[in-house]
């Protein structure tokens, strides 16, 4: 896994951060790396608030915005290049993974290259976190000059 003693902190609580924190926000700076055509699909404005604090600068795109999922699926379809990849971050409880499915499939029919593996990766570093919202107590950890809670 990650051993903390091994990693530069960039804040002063970086150093609370459990070993599956460290690994998120690994995984998202690897995204900026190395996914440089990503659009990533949140279900709300607090996902992608919560991305954006966490270091995320590529463009992500909000399901719950006024469209229907239809012309949601369709504006994605309109903007993608050859290139492009699509990572999907709904949330992990049930209904976000059905949405993340539906989506999924769609964007499968039109030929839209989509991350599941890395969509994966990201649920498994999640442990008991099943919304992108509760990566908002990352973001809290890393503010803090001192532990929110003791590690165990």
């Amino acid at each position: 896994m990650y051993d903390s003693d091994d990693i530069q902190f960039a804040r002063p609580g970086d150093k609370w951060l459990e070993d599956n924190e460290i690994g998120l926000l690994e995984i998202f700076n690897r995204l900026e790396v190395d996914h440089t055509e990503v659009i990533i699909v949140v279900e709300g404005m607090r996902d992608e608030c919560v991305l954006r604090q966490l270091g995320v600068t590529r463009p992500i795109l909000r399901v719950h915005q006024g469209w229907s999922l239809h012309e949601f699926i369709e504006h994605i379809a309109n903007i993608v290049t050859e290139n492009s990849e699509v990572l999907i971050l709904t949330d992990f409880d049930s209904k976000g993974q059905e949405l993340g499915t539906y989506i999924d499939h769609q964007l499968e029919v039109r030929r839209i290259r989509t991350l599941r593996r890395l969509r994966t990766e990201i649920s498994r570093f999640m442990a008991n976190m099943t919304t992108i919202e509760e990566l908002s107590s990352i973001v809290k950890k890393r503010e803090s000059i001192r532990p929110l809670r003791q590690r165990e």
